[in-house]
């Protein structure tokens, strides 16, 4: 780390010649560490102030392969701690993805605010206090894509996300629905994916969907587990699938019958492809969450 924390303040550090430079983007990941933290904090700040760069990403983990409880929750202060410590060094993020740790409800709310350019957010192997829940409302916020997998909390509410375009919720570990949308009017491409324990009971969609968004691409994965979604008529969908053009359903467990899925081609009118496969790899895919019509198979299907 320290070998790393030297390259990186040498190589953002102002050049000796009188010669410009500009960068662009800069792409940093490293470990949640004292006392390098501080020297990154202190050199990404010098740089943002001389309106630099253009796209700033930070990607951070503990330096510990398995982190106990307690760990988990010192690596998410010692964030903390280094996120209020340079808020220079956040003004200009664009993208920030953390592994490992364990935030307050609050502290995620507070990121979302307080970084007025952040646009991707991934929260992975992430562990929030019992019973809690993590309730985004940013009406001022830029965050167009959020990313969560393996994320430990009672419920996700996403209040008000106005530009909020991609969601990918990847293995929740609470009941179902999972998560409640409200003002979302921008979301346009929706992945949810779990396998579903037996206490998970299954719901409907018109429980948590909002019919205030743009909802263009839908993927579900069930990891060939238990189905965890509900039927329901298109009389609850419709309004809420009114422009749905792509649907994929992967990862279907051999045991199961195809007919419950009618229900999505009844409630999408503007349905044009519909993907329905026994792999759960298409999930994996790092073609998401950019996902292109031509990506997905034309099936005909007689209702």
């Amino acid at each position: 780390m320290k070998a790393y924390t030297d390259a990186t303040r040498r190589l953002l550090s102002p050049p000796a010649c009188k010669c410009t430079r500009t960068i662009k983007t800069l792409m940093l990941r490293c470990y949640i560490m004292d006392p390098y933290l501080s020297i990154i904090g202190h050199t990404v700040q010098d740089v943002v102030k001389n309106r630099e760069p253009e796209y700033l990403e930070f990607a951070m983990c503990p330096d510990v392969a398995s982190p106990s409880d307690a760990q988990l929750a010192l690596y998410g202060q010692r964030f903390m701690s280094f996120f209020g410590a340079y808020p220079g060094a956040f003004e200009s993020l664009t993208r920030l993805i953390l592994e490992n740790l364990t935030f307050q409800a609050s502290d995620v709310a507070n990121l979302v605010n307080t970084c007025s350019k952040l646009k991707i957010l991934c929260l992975r192997f992430y562990v929030m206090p019992q019973e809690s829940v993590l309730e985004l409302d940013a009406p001022s916020s830029d965050l167009r894509s959020i990313e969560l997998r393996f994320f430990r909390c009672l419920h996700v509410e996403l209040t008000c996300l106005p530009k909020l375009r991609v969601l990918r919720y990847d293995a929740w570990s609470c009941e179902n629905p999972p998560m409640s949308f409200g003002y979302v009017p921008q979301l346009h491409q929706l992945a949810f994916g779990c396998p579903a324990q037996y206490w998970q009971k299954p719901f409907a969609l018109s429980q948590c969907l909002s019919s205030d968004t743009n909802l263009g691409n839908l993927v579900f994965n069930f990891y060939n587990q238990r189905i965890w979604v509900e039927p329901e008529g298109p009389q609850r969908l419709t309004p809420i699938f009114s422009k749905l053009t792509h649907a994929h359903l992967g990862g279907i467990s051999t045991e199961c019958d195809l007919n419950w899925t009618m229900f999505i081609l009844e409630g999408a009118p503007s349905l044009q492809n519909f993907h329905v496969s026994l792999s759960p790899r298409f999930f994996q895919s790092t073609l998401w969450p950019y996902i292109h019509a031509s990506t997905f198979q034309i099936c005909s299907i007689k209702i």
